[in-house]
C-alpha cells in the first residue's frame, strides 16, 4: 500500500524502473533498511550516497521496521521481490 500496488510510488517512495536498485545498490543495506524500518534516519539521507538524483531523506520515519514482524527469510524474499520484478534487476544479481 504504501508503495502503491505495482511500487509506483504513494506515501513511500517509488520502487520501480530502477529506483530501488539506485538507492541500494548493495543487497545487504537494502535488507538492513527493511528490518530496521526508515525511524532511526528520520530527518536524514539514506541509501547509496553516489545515487543518481541524490539521496533520499527520511522525512517521517514511516516505513516501519520488519526486523521481530518477518522471518529472515521473508525479509530476504521481499527484497528480492522489490528488487528483481519491481526495480528490475537481473535475477541472480
Amino acid at each position: 500500500g504504501c508503495h502503491a500496488a505495482n511500487g509506483g510510488g504513494g506515501t513511500g517512495p517509488q520502487l520501480t524502473d530502477g529506483e530501488v536498485i539506485k538507492t541500494f545498490p548493495n543487497r545487504e543495506d537494502h535488507i538492513a533498511w527493511v528490518e530496521s524500518g526508515s525511524a532511526p534516519f528520520t530527518g536524514k539521507p539514506y541509501g547509496a550516497a553516489d545515487r543518481e538524483g541524490g539521496q533520499r531523506v527520511a522525512e517521517t520515519g514511516g516505513m516501519p521496521a520488519f526486523s521481530g514482524k518477518l522471518t529472515a527469510e521473508e525479509i530476504d524474499m521481499v527484497v528480492t521481490y522489490e528488487r528483481e520484478v519491481l526495480g528490475g534487476a537481473a535475477a541472480g544479481e
